[in-house]
């Protein structure tokens, strides 16, 4: 089916949504870190040339953006900061830090935040027709015009996906697996996203141009 125009509806929140108990005062829990993160969600939307005037859902992304610059400055632990969140935010910041918390040399551009990729989800009748090359193309735009989010580096973990109900769950056939996930290696390798050197993830630097993007 051939797509007509992609559009993008992004929506932000921390995963730890604050609390207010009416049973007991009002009370109100904000964790320590939260000001030093965000959830975000991208959801794909698009038309065909059958249906000019109708959203059609094609799929979404998801990751976490951490204001590292803002850890920085206020001298806060970055691995505190991750740790907090998912085993997921722990082993990116395994993949762009060494041990002394120091950015792996090159991983990083100039600014320091990072967004790393955690779910993208293409539905099966949309698959090869570009949208996650056009999405992984536009996102860096995405996030800084629609949260003012300064990006240095995306990461992510390449693994196989599908959908389980209303759940994403990695492919459970090991031999499928294997094939998807190398697929998505190659992938991102041709938008010029890099292995981690002795990590699981791959990196990119927004220093440098996204392949595919016109000079």
């Amino acid at each position: 089916m051939e797509i007509k125009e992609i559009r993008y509806r992004v929506s932000s929140s921390t995963s730890t949504t604050p609390i207010t108990s009416l049973n007991e005062e009002k009370t109100l829990y904000i964790y320590e870190y939260d000001s030093f993160w965000q959830s975000i969600q991208i959801d794909i939307l698009g038309t065909t040339k059958e249906e000019d005037f109708e959203d059609i859902d094609l799929g979404f992304l998801e990751g976490i953006y951490f204001k590292v610059d803002d850890m920085e400055n206020e001298g806060i632990n970055k691995l505190d900061v991750f740790d907090s969140i998912s085993q997921e935010a722990y082993d990116a910041y395994s993949n762009l830090f060494d041990t002394d918390g120091i950015e792996k040399e090159g991983i990083i551009g100039i600014n320091g935040n990072i967004f790393s990729i955690d779910r993208l989800y293409i539905k099966n009748e949309y698959r090869n027709c570009g949208i996650g090359r056009r999405i992984i193309i536009d996102l860096q735009k995405i996030l800084e015009y629609s949260l003012n989010c300064k990006i240095g580096n995306f990461i992510l973990l390449p693994s196989a996906l599908e959908k389980v109900g209303e759940d994403l769950k990695q492919v459970t056939d090991k031999k499928e697996y294997t094939t998807l996930t190398k697929r998505l290696q190659n992938f991102y390798r041709s938008l010029g996203f890099k292995k981690v050197y002795k990590g699981t993830h791959m990196w990119f630097n927004t220093d440098y141009r996204m392949k595919g993007t016109e000079e």
